[in-house]
């Protein structure tokens, strides 16, 4: 992510850009990892003003999903390797409906900062699962040291969003239908970490998803929709943690005593109708 704020000459050059009609993609990481202590301190990027302006507005908070995120390895206690959820790993789902997203199920990220909307035309095309929350800036991020979170605040988060201002039909997902809106499209995703190797290796969509945004931006989406079939099965999403370890406990013991019930019947079955054919048998 940004380790200093981009300047006004930079910001501006940026503006003329996209008013002109020019398009472009905008990762933004509004914290970082201190380098002295397990936490996340809050930065500038000196893009805020210029995304607020367009409606996009960025939470110096840091996204957490308790209902859909990755599972990472505490390391190994005994015989057995530790595996755990990580809220702070949010796997994003599928928002408004958007030709960059189609087909996909999920977006794999490493700290998400949260966006906010302030204008119709602008569609959140990735989001939490109704269980995202927000840490503050400052917080630990030690899987095993975060804080219970407050169920009352769970909320939908926005971690991704698109823009396309000359959109001249009302009906489309992406427009205002105002023919004198002009700028170039926009897509601001707030992560920067998830084009790293272990979250592309860990989730092929998150290659797939930036390539159609590539597309898209060049208003070339000729092979969205060929490569969106390319894809991983859909992510599994749990309202609650109890769903979570019934399906493990329930795949791991259910499914073989499902079984070994069955073959019990069987067996039972077998022998009863043995015993009834020898009663039946003449002396």
């Amino acid at each position: 992510g940004p380790q200093q704020p981009l300047g006004a000459p930079g910001v501006d050059a940026i503006g003329s850009f996209v008013d002109a009609g020019g398009s472009a993609l905008f990762l933004i990481d509004k914290h970082q990892v201190s380098p002295e202590s397990p936490m996340m301190y809050p930065v500038f990027t000196g893009l805020e003003g210029f995304l607020e302006a367009r409606g996009v507005g960025t939470d110096a908070g840091v996204v957490l999903d308790y209902g859909s995120n990755s599972r990472i390895s505490m390391g190994q206690q005994g015989s057995f390797n530790v595996v755990r959820p990580y809220p702070l790993w949010p796997i994003a789902v599928r928002g408004d409906p958007h030709p960059t997203t189609r087909d996909l199920s999920g977006l794999s990220l490493g700290g998400g900062t949260i966006l906010t909307v302030t204008d119709t035309a602008v569609q959140r095309i990735w989001v939490t699962t109704e269980l995202g929350a927000i840490q503050a800036a400052g917080g630990i991020i030690m899987p095993d040291a975060l804080l219970e979170p407050d169920r009352n605040n769970f909320q939908t988060l926005t971690v991704a969003v698109a823009l396309d201002p000359n959109a001249a039909d009302d009906d489309e997902p992406s427009g205002t239908g105002d023919d004198s809106a002009t700028g170039g499209r926009m897509i601001v995703i707030g992560d920067v970490d998830f084009l790293q190797e272990q979250f592309l290796q860990a989730n092929p969509q998150n290659l797939v998803f930036t390539l159609n945004a590539v597309d898209w931006l060049a208003q070339d989406e000729a092979l969205i929709g060929i490569r969106s079939k390319l894809r991983t099965p859909p992510v599994l999403a749990f309202t609650s943690e109890f769903q979570r370890v019934a399906l493990k406990w329930g795949n791991l013991v259910g499914v073989p005593l499902l079984f070994i019930l069955l073959g019990l019947v069987r067996v039972t079955g077998r022998r009863r109708r043995a015993e009834t054919r020898w009663k039946g048998a003449p002396a």
